[in-house]
């Protein structure tokens, strides 16, 4: 059919009447406000803890006060493979965004070319040359005219796509704090368990050569000298076990970190004492914080771009119009090109509507649609799974806090009475047996109690990666993407 002027234009009129009745509609890719202030809500905080709008809580480790741990933090930040992995892949999302969103507008390029060609003897006229050149350079533009959203969701699409990249490196970053910190804290606690074990050892070793001296004066037997020998003798093997710990947890930083194991070796060996647990922490915007949450953020956009996806599937039950346009030269030989007569240029538009296999696009909107809704019950998972952790967190380090509390009380007690069976042993007085209890007694007391100060760490720490803290997702990395 040939189309007169003006046809094109009360088609695309028509078809948008029709499609007017169509059941599919557009959805909004503006998700509803997020859940967290009703989730911050149902939390109960640590006494310890502050809560504060501006809050330094993305950077939580400092608060422990621990140079070394914060020259680790940095390192790892600087050198970590799967931080730089995650930054590519963010890089590549925002590169596509930015390409959607060109899509938006007139493409133009610019074109050259050069042919030879040969008619078929019966089919070249009287005189003309038997092979023929042609060169031409040209301007060529389309533009598609986004009635119907779909370059537009499309955009919003790859939008997401890079909003969720930045949410993965967010994660990563916070597992990767949240890693380096609870290494950290356990190299410190195999390297406090090694010297309470050394500790107990010499006191061990002391009680075994005073048994020796007895035995050799009528005041003790091989019994006594025997069981105060093994004490001593378990209690050195034990602290093996503590020097391969510090040796994998040195490896593991050094994994986390970038750094040469032999060099790491160099400056971590030495003992240091743990990290002190702040009398006050500052958790920051709880509310704010659990938003930003790189999993509920990754839930988000993921949500958002399958509604923008199911837009665009919509989109495709109505006409495409493009506007096509060209503007050169053609002539025989470049010397030619650009004199008159050689001028060259074409312009009109195009419709493409899938107007006979509509049944496919519906298909397609509804496999969308479930995408979607799908999406949507995964962030409500994410909000869910956010209380589940966070709330998890905070009872265990509340918990954790009032057993090392008693564990303290404990090792106190444990220690008097130690001291107090060792003299009366030395005075000739107690037996040995009681010695023995008792110094066993405090040294298991003793390894629980650096234990539990550990793990109190350990819980804090868990503490914030619950809350996301650590993780760049609401200032830097999301800003680089809007």
């Amino acid at each position: 059919m040939k189309l007169i002027p003006g046809t094109l234009l009360f088609l695309t009129l028509d078809v948008l009447a029709l499609s007017g009745c169509s059941q599919f509609k557009s959805m909004d890719t503006q998700l509803p406000a997020q859940k967290s202030v009703a989730v911050a809500a149902q939390i109960t905080l640590p006494q310890q803890a502050r809560t504060q709008t501006q809050t330094e809580a993305h950077n939580w480790w400092v608060q422990f006060n621990d140079q070394t741990l914060n020259a680790l933090m940095q390192d790892a930040w600087a050198r970590n493979n799967s931080l730089q992995i995650a930054s590519s892949a963010l890089e590549s999302a925002r590169a596509l965004w930015q390409g959607a969103k060109r899509d938006r507008l007139p493409h133009t390029e610019l074109t050259a070319s050069q042919t030879r060609s040969k008619l078929p003897e019966n089919q070249m006229a009287a005189g003309s040359p038997e092979i023929n050149t042609q060169v031409q350079a040209q301007f060529d533009s389309q533009w598609e005219i986004d009635l119907f959203g779909r370059l537009r969701n499309q955009a919003t699409y790859a939008h997401a796509q890079a909003q969720w990249a930045a949410a993965d490196l967010a994660a990563v970053r916070s597992t990767i704090s949240a890693e380096v910190a609870a290494v950290y804290v356990q190299l410190r606690s195999a390297q406090l368990q090694l010297r309470i074990a050394q500790e107990n050892r010499e006191k061990q070793r002391q009680t075994f050569a005073l048994t020796q001296t007895y035995a050799q004066v009528g005041h003790s037997d091989s019994l006594d000298v025997a069981r105060a020998e093994a004490q001593y003798q378990l209690t050195q093997a034990n602290e093996q076990q503590f020097i391969g710990q510090i040796n994998t947890h040195i490896n593991r930083l050094a994994v986390l970190t970038g750094t040469p194991m032999v060099e790491l070796k160099q400056k971590l060996t030495a003992y240091e004492n743990l990290p002190n647990v702040p009398a006050q922490f500052d958790l920051g915007d709880t509310a704010g914080l659990i938003a930003s949450r790189p999993d509920i953020v990754k839930a988000q956009q993921k949500a958002r771009a399958a509604l923008a996806n199911y837009n665009i599937q919509v989109a495709d039950l109505y006409p495409s119009i493009q506007l096509t346009g060209g503007l050169g030269f053609v002539a025989s030989d470049w010397n030619s090109l650009g004199n008159s007569g050689t001028d060259t240029f074409y312009f009109g538009p195009r419709l493409r509507w899938a107007a006979f296999d509509l049944g496919r696009v519906q298909a397609r909107i509804h496999a969308a649609d479930a995408q979607s809704h799908g999406a949507l019950l995964q962030l409500d998972e994410a909000l869910l799974v956010a209380l589940e952790e966070i709330d998890n967190a905070m009872v265990d380090f509340g918990q954790e806090e009032q057993r090392r509390n008693g564990l303290q009380k404990a090792v106190n007690a444990s220690a008097l009475a130690a001291k107090a069976a060792r003299e009366k042993f030395a005075l000739g007085v107690g037996d040995l047996s009681t010695v023995l209890d008792v110094e066993r007694s405090h040294l298991a007391i003793s390894a629980q109690y650096a234990q539990s100060e550990a793990q109190l760490l350990l819980n804090l720490i868990r503490v914030y990666k619950s809350l996301g803290a650590g993780s760049p997702t609401n200032n830097n990395v999301v800003a680089q993407v809007r």
